[in-house]
């Protein structure tokens, strides 16, 4: 066997390294093309007002973010248990503008 020289051996990786470098580099910018975390939607302490909707969902009170067909919390209060003008603001939905308008209605709720 003939033993290479340094220059044929860089001759050889040479395409090799540069492949690498591309590859790294499309990696990189495609990275930036995914959605990040703060495209998605935003924690309830960062929401603007009227976004969430307490309401009556599988007997429970629910808690649906936006326009959510999935509640984003289920409470372990059974709407039926409540007075009767209750149960039917939670059947039509109560919209809640702050955090602090949801701890009372859930204090409310949940003593």
């Amino acid at each position: 066997m003939q033993r290479e020289t340094r220059a044929e051996e860089r001759r050889r990786l040479m395409p090799v390294l540069i492949a690498c470098v591309l590859l790294i580099g499309v990696a990189a910018w495609a990275s930036t093309l995914l959605p990040t975390k703060s495209n998605t939607k935003q924690a309830p302490t960062e929401q603007v007002s009227g976004e969430w909707t307490l309401c009556e969902w599988n007997g429970q009170i629910a808690l649906f973010e936006g326009d959510s067909n999935e509640p984003t919390e289920v409470y372990e209060v059974t709407v039926a248990a409540l007075p009767e003008e209750e149960q039917e603001r939670l059947r039509e939905g109560i919209v809640i503008e702050s955090e602090e308008t949801l701890a009372l209605l859930l204090d409310n709720y949940t003593s």
